[in-house]
């Protein structure tokens, strides 16, 4: 027996790299997805994408989702796409580049549904595509403020109240393909990505 499945109170978090129509294919054919009812989950970069498309297909599945992005609109409109066909959501306007923001957050969580079970942390951002020699400090620091510092806050917050509940919980943080690539334009999203794949990929407390 492992020290995870002795532990019944565990946070478990991933990094995994996915595409939009994984996400679609999935919606479609998710037998392999577990239940969901009576769960909750907080999902970051919910109001586009990824974030949006996993926000719908953890609704099919009954969770009660949490959406947060910085994009009050587009986070209402999904909000009501989710309960018209009959899943349970709340949103909340969050930059996890801001600390009391991503408390914010997760204290919605709980205090709209009592709990939190899982988190999606897909909130990113890409920056100005530009060679080194030509990025602005402000912009370097502005895309990791999201991407890494943003991460690690959401971790922090979610882990948290994942284990103050008392019932652990499972913890994603998406990150992307380009972190993977040596890009000359792109040089921020993979350097914050790279430290997305490594000191953050394997987190269990």
């Amino acid at each position: 027996m492992t020290p995870l499945q002795r532990k019944e109170n565990t946070v478990i978090t991933a990094l995994v790299a996915v595409t939009l129509p994984d996400l679609r294919q999935a919606a479609h054919a998710r037998s392999w997805m577990p239940d969901m009812n009576g769960k909750v989950a907080v999902i970051t970069g919910a109001s586009s994408g990824i974030g949006r498309a996993t926000a719908e297909l953890f609704a099919a599945r009954g969770a009660k989702v949490v959406l947060a992005a910085r994009r009050e609109p587009e986070l209402a409109t999904l909000k009501n796409e989710i309960e018209s066909h009959g899943g349970k959501a709340s949103f909340v306007v969050t930059d996890v580049a801001i600390a009391r923001d991503v408390k914010r957050m997760v204290a919605h969580a709980i205090e709209t549904f009592g709990r939190l079970d899982y988190a999606v942390n897909n909130a990113g951002i890409e920056g100005k595509i530009a060679p080194i020699t030509e990025l602005p400090e402000q912009e370097w620091d502005r895309v990791l403020d999201t991407n890494l510092k943003g991460t690690f806050l959401c971790l922090q917050h979610e882990a948290r109240a994942m284990l103050a509940g008392g019932h652990g919980g499972a913890i994603i943080n998406v990150g992307s393909v380009n972190s993977f690539l040596g890009i000359y334009e792109i040089p921020i999203r993979q350097n914050s990505g790279n430290w997305l794949y490594r000191p953050m990929s394997f987190y269990a407390i």
